[in-house]
């Protein structure tokens, strides 16, 4: 429920658009998978849009679920993509809620923002861009792969190749953090090791350096080899020459299930608290509650999650701990392994 109305606050929303009972009625349908619950969300305003009203009702839920061949029994056996479903819940509640507050940031103005149709998308990266080996050794920067075009070198080139990972065409004059939130992505920025960087486990825009040379390109795929994209270009090198080049600064981004101004921890109370339980509980097998208090029981399944993902085991869910619980329930999340 909770993450229904902060998608709706974002985008807008004056008023409720979806009566409580009906988001309960989602939630069962989605069994509280978010990629469900915005494709659910997406063809229910699709469906009020269409008939001019501005609340949905249950019948449309129910449409929305027959048209993507949900049911009860099978909660998940239609799914698309997830940079696929948004455009068309934020177009509606931004028409309805006098929100055309993020167009001017995106390449088409009347959108607010546009699903990849060009050739940076997690579907043809690897069959579209050619790839190009950097080997570690003497005068090994690109100066000796005149193949590479390093003109597309800039913080915003590659935080726009950053975006269109998740989905989003944007402009690159225009590429900045800020532009993320309008979607619940958010940028997540520090100076870290190698074995940290793959901990995290998401692509990163990171920065280069040869003398007085800088080149910010992203990390894509780390497999035996690290994976770098520069612009349309992708390049294969070396843990070696990535150790040798890279100064340890890295900007990500992630999908955030709301806005974590104070990290979470024992004896709070709320909907963010009981939003935790409920993942904890899916994640870790267990029967879901309606529990709203950080209490000793959830902080040991916090400690517990924390151990496994090789994270600081102090019970305290910061962002590093959300981005890695997020992580793992949405299953296309851009990763590197």
């Amino acid at each position: 429920e909770y993450y229904i109305q902060h998608r709706l606050n974002i985008a807008g929303a004056s008023y409720p658009i979806f009566e409580t009972r009906l988001l309960k009625r989602v939630f069962k349908y989605s069994q509280g998978i978010p990629r469900l619950i915005n494709l659910i969300c997406d063809r229910s305003m699709l469906c009020a849009y269409s008939q001019n009203s501005t609340k949905v009702n249950s019948k449309m839920i129910d449409l929305a679920v027959q048209e993507m061949d949900l049911n009860l029994q099978s909660p998940v056996k239609s799914l698309k993509p997830v940079w696929r479903i948004s455009l068309l819940v934020l177009l509606f509640a931004m028409t309805l809620f006098q929100g055309p507050k993020i167009y001017h940031h995106f390449n088409k103005p009347a959108q607010a923002f546009e699903t990849i149709g060009g050739l940076i998308t997690p579907e043809n990266i690897e069959a579209e861009i050619p790839l190009h080996e950097l080997a570690q050794g003497e005068d090994s920067w690109f100066n000796n792969y005149p193949q590479v075009n390093l003109r597309e070198k800039d913080f915003s080139d590659a935080l726009k190749t950053l975006y269109a990972i998740w989905g989003y065409d944007v402009n690159v004059a225009n590429a900045t953090c800020q532009q993320g939130a309008s979607v619940s992505l958010f940028c997540f920025s520090e100076r870290t090791s190698l074995k940290q960087l793959k901990q995290l486990n998401y692509p990163s825009v990171i920065e280069i350096v040869n003398a007085n040379e800088a080149v910010y390109v992203v990390l894509y795929k780390v497999r035996e080899h690290y994976e770098l994209l520069i612009g349309t270009q992708r390049i294969k090198v070396t843990e070696a020459w990535l150790s040798e080049y890279w100064n340890g600064r890295l900007t990500l981004l992630w999908h955030a299930p709301f806005q974590l101004k104070n990290p979470l921890r024992f004896g709070q109370k709320g909907e963010q608290v009981a939003w935790l339980s409920k993942q904890l509980n899916r994640l870790q097998g267990l029967p879901e509650n309606d529990k709203t208090r950080f209490d000793w029981k959830l902080k040991e399944q916090v400690m517990q999650f924390q151990s496994d993902n090789q994270l600081s085991a102090d019970g305290i869910v910061g962002t590093r701990t959300l981005m890695a619980l997020v992580q793992q329930l949405e299953a296309t999340t851009p990763n590197l392994f």
